[in-house]
């Protein structure tokens, strides 16, 4: 039953980026954290299994659309510099929520009732997209990426990846020539 949210994620995270693309990323982000929210609190009122699966296809539609806007974000505001290090949080934040969220989860379920999990999970969903909505910094709120400005920022971080390799290889060939001065034998890499 569970799964169908994932199947559903699968279908929607392309028309999800696509969207993002055409409105901008954060305007995508706040709608899906809204849509995911009100589906997932609704969740907690079916006593209908098929009604229950329906909702949670519907809910996967939604939050579908939270984690490509958001990397996508990632890269908008991040210096190309600090990308790998922003990704690398991003990801391990992901994990710290996949291993408790289940595990509060369970705890909540276990001593009320389980109707109040995904009532209050879609709670804290629908609240962070209002906050987002209402209250999220100024330098969040950027609009959709114009096309030349995505490809010149492309095209100078190319630039400035193969400048910097150049840089990296001709040091690495002056320190090799210093190694190999009179006298020395070149290090082998056996």
């Amino acid at each position: 039953m569970f799964s169908l949210g994932g199947l559903a994620g699968a279908i929607a995270a392309p028309l999800w980026g696509r969207q993002g693309q055409r409105l901008g990323f954060f305007r995508t982000m706040t709608a899906a954290f809204l849509l995911a929210g009100a589906i997932m609190a609704l969740q907690s009122l079916p006593r209908s299994l098929w009604l229950f699966a329906l909702l949670q296809f519907c809910a996967g539609l939604g939050f579908s659309g939270i984690f490509p806007s958001a990397n996508s974000l990632l890269v908008l505001l991040t210096p190309p510099q600090r990308r790998g290090e922003s990704f690398a949080l991003f990801f391990s934040a992901q994990q710290v929520g996949g291993a408790v969220g289940p595990l509060l989860g369970g705890l909540w379920g276990t001593f009320w009732q389980l109707s109040y999990v995904f009532c209050c999970s879609g709670t804290l969903l629908f609240a962070t997209g209002l906050w987002l909505l209402w209250r999220a910094p100024a330098a969040l709120r950027i609009g959709a990426p114009q096309r030349n400005e995505t490809k010149e920022s492309a095209e100078r971080y190319l630039k400035q990846l193969k400048e910097q390799a150049l840089a990296e290889l001709k040091e690495e060939k002056k320190l090799d020539g210093d190694n190999s001065g009179p006298g020395r034998a070149p290090e082998s890499n056996s």
